[in-house]
């Protein structure tokens, strides 16, 4: 990202398309990627880095984080 860019829009805009992207029919299905991991994980993977970077920049920034296991059940250990 280009220095002049204003993060905040832009972190919105993409935040705002990998949540249409995920919330799609079907795109948890099959795989995904080189790799060809299972859509399922690579969701969950999503949500885990913006979960750690929001909490990890509140932590950083003595904000609260808010996280609770019921507000995010797919970050439980399965």
């Amino acid at each position: 990202m280009r220095p002049d860019t204003d993060w905040r829009a832009a972190f919105a805009r993409e935040a705002d398309a990998l949540v249409a992207a995920w919330a799609a029919p079907g795109a948890e299905e099959g795989t995904t990627g080189q790799m060809e991991m299972p859509a399922r994980t690579v969701a969950h993977m999503a949500l885990l880095d913006l979960t750690v970077h929001a909490w990890d920049l509140a932590v950083a920034t003595v904000q609260s984080s808010r996280r609770t296991p019921r507000s995010s059940p797919n970050l439980s250990a399965r």
